[in-house]
């Protein structure tokens, strides 16, 4: 059985916590990026940073995929590659 990733899109609540919804709706935290070793300003960028990066993820990808064709110069066409390999890592 393949376990799934929460729902997109995630939401910022509080400047530091991540939230979605599961499945079934309800509410769940995802993250909370607070710390004691950073700063309260470094902790809300990240926590803002996870959430534009999360939300995004699956379009980017989607239009990479749109993106190749035999007309690329074998380079661009491999950095494609690379960058869809990377974002289907287990």
């Amino acid at each position: 059985m393949k376990t799934e990733h929460t729902p997109t899109p995630w939401k910022l609540w509080d400047g530091t916590k991540v939230y979605g919804h599961e499945h079934d709706g309800s509410d769940v935290s995802i993250v909370d990026s607070s710390s004691s070793f950073l700063s309260p300003e470094t902790s809300q960028a990240n926590a803002a940073f996870i959430v534009r990066a999360v939300n995004c993820h699956e379009e980017l990808v989607a239009l990479l995929r749109e993106c190749r064709h035999p007309g690329l110069s074998e380079d661009l066409y491999h950095r494609i590659e690379k960058a869809i390999a990377k974002s289907e890592a287990k």
